[in-house]
């Protein structure tokens, strides 16, 4: 936490291009998930709870997934209406530059580009994400 978020290019899910650094000014929040852990499947709920309650202006909402089947993939985007940015990131590479070990991981990056929250596998993201969202953004 505090460190700078290490930068990334991606395309989403329509094709088109998106720079993390692009993105300075705002926070955004990056979802690693797949379509296999069940764990991510069950967290998606509460990701819609976040989209719903900040606007897309305020949070950036980016779904990195390491699906390897697209087609299962979009399906899953669809049926499930996660209605934020998505990258397929098949070969981890995102995962990587972030040292992540497990999933889901929640990354919250601040305005300035610092991680402000990362997952610990020990508590639960609803019960500490939610506060520092109401803390940061208002």
């Amino acid at each position: 936490k505090g460190e700078p978020a290490p930068l990334f290019s991606l395309s989403n899910l329509d094709g088109r291009k998106l720079k993390l650094a692009d993105l300075k000014g705002k926070y955004v929040l990056l979802d690693f998930w797949a379509t296999w852990c069940g764990p991510c499947m069950a967290e998606i709920p509460f990701i819609k709870e976040i989209r719903k309650k900040y606007a897309p202006d305020k949070l950036v909402i980016i779904g990195i997934s390491q699906d390897r089947d697209k087609k299962k993939w979009q399906e899953a985007i669809k049926t499930e209406d996660m209605n934020w940015l998505h990258h397929l990131d098949t070969n981890a590479d995102i995962a990587h530059l972030y040292g992540l070990n497990w999933f889901p991981t929640l990354v919250l990056i601040d305005k300035t580009g610092k991680v402000a929250y990362a997952s610990d596998n020990k508590k639960e993201d609803k019960d500490v994400l939610p506060d520092i969202l109401n803390l940061y953004i208002n």
